[in-house]
């Protein structure tokens, strides 16, 4: 794997959830919380990493009212249990 896939992978779940309907994220949820349960794993420290980058953006002042809840939630998070 290549960076430049995740990458793909980060703008292709961005369109998704740019135009996601409640069911679109209900059926999203199910298949990730009932994958193989390392799989389930490996989606899970996908969102943690993404909740480190929030948490530092949260420290630098780097959001606005948009997005203050998930940045602040994340670092609450993050500081809770990787403090």
């Amino acid at each position: 794997m290549t960076k430049e896939i995740g990458v793909d992978m980060g703008e292709r779940f961005s369109r998704f959830v740019n135009s996601a309907t409640s069911v679109d994220i209900d059926g999203f949820a199910e298949i990730i919380t009932t994958d193989h349960r390392a799989l389930q794993q490996y989606a899970f420290n996908t969102f943690i990493a993404c909740m480190k980058i929030w948490a530092k953006n949260y420290e630098k002042g780097n959001y606005d009212a948009r997005n203050q809840f998930t940045c602040k939630m994340s670092h609450e998070f993050i500081e809770k249990y990787y403090g």
